[in-house]
């Protein structure tokens, strides 16, 4: 083998790395994920075409109409269909909420969140299949119904918040999922600073409070 030839290899191997650094990844929807500000730290990650990241909203906000509808009804209907809208730990989570609230309260009083939302999807990862959800929350309350008598109890207000949540996709099912509150932010906080990675600041989110 020539000296030239040898040299050649080393050159072809990394052209080769190159295009397959460059190459986008495949999901199992078929839509590729690319990558946004490659190299630059605190900035870069993967992101999906516009079809993905509405469908995930669209997914979400299901999951949103289909919670307060299911909790209205009854707490048994909530918990069977809790699997076509969670996943992972937020299935989880949801289950174990529900549960001990109809231990200690009962089966009579559900409180149902009601606001206003602007959501922002962002921060895949390369396999395509998880992604974080922005939802910016305003005119929050939280409004307790009689599962008797389907009145309004109370209301309250609390204001406004910012939540973070991890989205999953199931392939089986087709859809994404619920798969946890990964932050809860300042209300304020500019979302194009943001870094491409949730920091896990306590286990515990903080209660939002608010006043009748």
């Amino acid at each position: 083998m020539s000296p030239s030839a040898i040299f050649l290899i080393p050159i072809a191997i990394l052209i080769g790395a190159l295009l397959i650094r460059r190459q986008p990844s495949r999901v199992p929807y078929h839509e590729p994920v690319y990558r946004l500000h490659p190299g630059v730290a605190h900035k870069a990650e993967w992101m999906a075409s516009p079809t993905v990241v509405q469908q995930v909203t669209t997914d979400y906000r299901a999951a949103l109409t289909w919670a307060t509808e299911a909790l209205v009804t009854d707490y048994a209907r909530y918990l069977h269909e809790l699997p076509q809208y969670y996943s992972g730990e937020g299935l989880s989570a949801q289950s174990r909420i529900v549960l001990t609230h109809v231990r200690r309260s009962g089966t009579r009083l559900v409180g149902v969140l009601e606001a206003e939302h602007i959501i922002e999807v962002r921060r895949f990862s390369s396999s395509g299949l998880t992604c974080d959800l922005f939802d910016r929350q305003s005119a929050q309350r939280m409004i307790t119904i009689d599962l008797w008598t389907k009145h309004r109890v109370t209301v309250q207000s609390l204001g406004s918040a910012l939540y973070v949540y991890r989205m999953q996709y199931d392939p089986a099912a087709k859809r994404w999922k619920i798969a946890g509150r990964a932050q809860q932010l300042p209300v304020g906080c500019n979302l194009t600073h943001m870094p491409s990675a949730a920091i896990q600041l306590t286990d515990q989110l903080p209660v939002a409070t608010g006043h009748d």
